[in-house]
């Protein structure tokens, strides 16, 4: 696990200014504490910081083919490596080290960038031909791996997370208005945006290529969701178990201790039995959870970790973990409203004073169609075709006016009037979108910018996902925006954040395409989510687990907000540098209603929390912040307060 960086200079005469790429590799130490590598050639120049996860005293980057004429920085795990280094020895490649990085030059030479097809695994990196002169970046295909780059009038620039751009010197950090857009409506950023205007994300499944000063771009996978052969329960519980086994055991392999995010449901809980049969010794097991009784999934996690004997270790988190914050903006470099990213932080952070790498359960959601919002939404579907049907257009309008003017009672079913009667796509963006569309245009105000209805990452996966049944088609477009730039966004920094390496077996494409294929009845049958999941797990994991409801992983915003955050939120979100975003009014407003309790704003003031801090962090010219009750808004990774309280449970179980 590494962080890469690099650039091709526009100018071929002029050498790669090597303190500029120390600079921006050394933005990434986090990423990669134990070494660093570089390689410079005329006008291009590359360069990598490792965690050691893999051939320990073997794998220093960057690697070249036996003639030197093709260089690689690799950021990830490839779990064939084995398999596909034999066959290269067998047509006669000379291998210098045991990584997986070294897979990739000779993988190369044989088959030019479409090897990335032939990789099982989560990968960013950067191949540099110097027979060609082209420079080849590639993204694995759920995008696990992040991926940014800028074009500016020097050269071509990249590197894994965006903070390692920001020392180029002609970069602009003109505030890119479609992204505070998305963000504001989705919570995050969806690629190929980023909230610069000259940096953009390379997408997930894509491959770049710059040659002579030009730049291509190319989708290599695209998952199929058609359905496949009929297969019986039975046939299809045996290739799931035997998939998912197979995804598990190949990301054991390591040379460092690694355990796995454990958070009592069905997903975790998935992982960590497969992991507890392949292995010969107890599964160290890690979970977080809130004081707050009803926030926490804690006694879930114990049950789970008493079930498998688990070497288990938990704590729990407090509002004073708001003091946190500032780390989060820095780990995340853009604005990122997922709140679940501070309990993810944190629970890195526990794993690392154990593990170097763990495994976890993200993907178990879109995979198997695991949210209960499908079953929201087929609820409006069906309400919308009998209420339209019965009344029409025009009628429901009418009734809908009549019920908000008499009946202040009945707003509540006004709403869900209202939003059955919305168009699907319209339907299915209220039901995971953040600001609604007529909020976002109150409170926006930035130049000319209009806010959109539908974010179009969103409108574009839907399109897309036409011909789709509809569960189908809200797993294809949760996957290709919600999991991609939230989920997995979420998980990579907050764990590389803590020099912590995450593995999840749930997103194994080759699971994925197994998955796809079976039948809806098979994942979401009469509102049951995870159908076939939940019939493979019965009778291995607590029942508890198969029958417990859903729970996210965010924050008691509702509580921390009307309480401990309160006076401490309210100047930050009023200052001056947050009149040039946004309405004054609109914000004072949101601020009231919540406090009073009349209107949980709570998800709308952290997304404006964290763009205040990040503002301040990146945009404004001040470095200091009237919010004195936040300490150490700047502060350092050395520097960082204890601020979680818990309790170690080691040997829970055994």
């Amino acid at each position: 696990m590494c962080g890469i960086a690099g650039f091709v200079n526009r100018d071929p005469e002029r050498p790669a200014d090597c303190a500029l790429l120390r600079q921006m590799t050394r933005a990434l130490v986090h990423r990669g504490p134990d070494e660093e590598g570089y390689f410079s050639a005329g006008p291009v120049g590359l360069g990598m910081r490792r965690l050691r996860i893999i051939d320990l005293a073997g794998g220093k980057q960057p690697i070249a083919n036996e003639d030197g004429t093709v260089w690689v920085v690799f950021n990830g795990e490839i779990y064939n490596f084995h398999d596909l280094r034999q066959d290269l020895v067998s047509r006669g490649h000379r291998f210098t080290t045991n990584s997986d990085t070294e897979v990739i030059v000779h993988l190369y030479e044989e088959q030019g960038i479409e090897c990335v097809r032939a990789l099982r695994g989560m990968f960013a990196f950067a191949i540099w031909d110097s027979k060609t002169q082209t420079l080849s970046l590639a993204r694995d295909r759920f995008g696990k791996k992040p991926l940014y780059y800028a074009e500016t009038s020097s050269g071509f620039w990249f590197g894994s997370e965006l903070k390692s751009l920001l020392g180029v010197p002609d970069l602009s950090r003109a505030l890119n208005l479609t992204a505070l857009d998305d963000y504001l409506a989705l919570g995050y950023i969806p690629a190929p945006h980023s909230i610069f205007r000259a940096v953009q994300k390379l997408p997930a499944a894509s491959v770049l290529t710059l040659r002579a000063g030009q730049v291509s771009i190319r989708r290599y996978w695209r998952l199929e969701w058609q359905t496949g052969a009929p297969l019986t329960e039975r046939q299809a519980l045996d290739g799931l178990q035997a998939r998912l086994e197979d995804a598990v055991r190949c990301r054991l392999t390591a040379d460092v201790p690694f355990g796995a995010f454990l958070s009592g449901g069905i997903d975790s809980s998935t992982v960590v039995w497969l992991m507890s049969q392949a292995l010969h010794e107890p599964v160290r097991t890690f979970s977080i959870g809130f004081a707050q009784q009803g926030s926490s999934e804690l006694p879930f996690a114990r049950e789970v970790a008493q079930a498998f004997h688990t070497e288990h270790y938990e704590e729990v988190v407090e509002a004073d973990a708001l003091s946190l914050l500032p780390q989060l903006v820095h780990a995340f470099d853009e604005p990122f409203g997922d709140s679940s990213a501070l309990p993810t932080y944190l629970v890195s952070r526990l794993a690392r004073q154990q593990v170097t790498m763990v495994l976890s359960g993200d993907g178990g959601d879109e995979l198997f169609a695991g949210y209960e919002r499908y079953q929201r939404y087929l609820l409006l579907s069906r309400l919308r075709w009998l209420v339209l049907g019965a009344l029409g257009a025009n009628a429901l309008a009418t009734t809908l006016r009549t019920i908000s003017a008499t009946s202040t009672r009945l707003n509540r079913a006004a709403a869900v009037l209202r939003r059955a009667a919305l168009p699907p796509l319209a339907r299915y963006t209220q039901l995971v979108g953040l600001y609604a569309p007529d909020l976002r245009r109150e409170l926006l105000k930035v130049g000319n910018h209009t806010p959109g209805a539908v974010p179009v990452a969103v409108a574009s996966a839907w399109q897309e996902a036409l011909s789709f049944d509809p569960v189908r088609r809200l797993q294809a477009v949760d996957t290709e925006t919600y999991l991609i730039d939230d989920v997995l966004v979420k998980v990579d920094r907050a764990s590389m954040a803590n020099s912590l390496e995450s593995r999840a077996p749930l997103l194994d494409h080759r699971l994925w395409e197994y998955v796809a294929a079976l039948p809806t009845a098979y994942k979401f049958v009469n509102g049951k989510t995870k159908y076939l999941l939940r019939r493979l797990l019965q009778g291995q994991v607590p029942p508890a687990v198969l029958s417990r409801p859903k729970q996210g992983f965010a924050i008691p915003r509702v509580h921390w907000f009307r309480g401990d955050w309160q006076d401490m939120v309210r100047p930050l979100l009023l200052e001056n540098d947050m009149s040039q975003y946004f309405a004054r009014p609109c914000l004072e407003r949101m601020l009231e209603e919540h406090a009073s309790g009349r209107i949980d704003h709570g998800e709308h003031l952290w997304l404006l929390l964290v763009f205040a801090v990040w503002h301040k962090r990146y945009l404004s010219a001040r470095t200091s912040t009237p919010l004195h009750a936040v300490h150490a808004l700047h502060g350092t990774q050395e520097s960082r307060l204890a601020l979680v309280h818990g309790d170690t449970h080691k040997g829970v179980g055994a």
